[in-house]
């Protein structure tokens, strides 16, 4: 069974140097970790190049990557080995549930590590490896492993968007009234936007359950099954993030639409008006954004060979 999701994915293995070390290398080899030159990036041929590393805080640094293929990448993962083949921390950024963040070619990206997950282990060894990146035309390079699992979180977040998107679409009421009665079918109740959204307590069952007989367009209901039959921990992950970013979503339209204390009377009207179709509005958001989702997992399944 799987208890809560509370936060997002990060493949992280022990890694063991105390904060006043770890502020103490930094301060003495700051400026010879900065030197783009002095750091060896194992990349696929023709996908990212490392552009430059900068400080972030006093324990960290962000090392910012710029895309140099002709692709978009909607996933990326990069790995600081620990210096004893072990996988070490990985960082990345994750386009497909959000929708938004994708690395059009020419565009960088930025990922921070801390300086603890820099120089566990081996201070000297000043090394990244891509471990895997997803194009939005469905094709990918990198490690099978960490490949699978996004492709696990994928299919996860996408049943959950569909789910939701379903939601929207069927209810009677398209104005903000409408998003408290999807709330409690979401699982939960709607939570105000200053309180923290958790989904504390689904056991693995019930969030797959809750996601079962969910079809999507194009996509071979077979495919769908063998993820449902046998979900794992970044299919489950990839339903709670959706759920959550959806909860999180009607949280804002909510308030986005609140009538102002005070103002003009123009002003009250126009609230009023947006009030009255908000529901509808991100019901035409969610179908759009389903529709892309299911989009990159149909290429994703035709891509033949994951390493071109």
């Amino acid at each position: 069974m799987v208890h809560g999701f509370r936060h997002l994915r990060a493949a992280v293995l022990g890694i063991a140097l105390c904060p006043g070390l770890a502020s103490l290398v930094l301060a003495q080899d700051a400026a010879d970790w900065k030197e783009v030159a002095n750091w060896k990036v194992e990349a696929p041929p023709n996908s990212v190049q490392l552009v430059s590393i900068e400080p972030f805080t006093s324990d960290s640094m962000t090392f910012t990557f710029k895309n140099i293929s002709e692709r978009t990448i909607l996933e990326f993962w990069v790995f600081k080995q620990d210096g004893n083949g072990m996988d070490g921390v990985g960082k990345g950024m994750n386009a497909f549930i959000t929708g938004a963040g994708a690395i059009a070619p020419g565009a960088t990206v930025a990922v921070g590590f801390g300086v603890r997950e820099l120089s566990g282990g081996n201070q000297s060894d000043r090394s990244l490896r891509i471990e895997a990146i997803v194009y939005t035309d469905g094709t990918r390079v990198g490690s099978k492993k960490q490949l699978d699992k996004i492709e696990e979180e994928m299919i996860g977040a996408a049943l959950e968007t569909k789910r939701d998107a379903n939601l929207l679409a069927a209810s009677p009421d398209p104005s903000v009234d409408g998003f408290d009665a999807i709330a409690e079918k979401t699982a939960r109740t709607l939570q105000s936007p200053a309180k923290e959204i958790k989904l504390d307590g689904l056991m693995a069952e019930e969030i797959t359950a809750s996601v079962s007989g969910i079809g999507l367009s194009g996509i071979p209901q077979s495919y769908i099954d063998a993820h449902l039959n046998h979900p794992d921990f970044n299919f489950l992950h990839g339903v709670i993030n959706a759920r959550q970013l959806f909860l999180s979503n009607m949280n804002q339209a909510k308030s986005d639409t609140t009538l102002p204390a005070t103002g003009s009377q123009a002003r009250r009207e126009l609230m009023k008006q947006l009030q009255s179709h908000a529901l509808a509005d991100l019901a035409q958001k969610y179908s759009s954004v389903c529709e892309g989702q299911t989009q990159v997992i149909r290429a994703f399944i035709a891509a033949s060979d994951p390493g071109n």
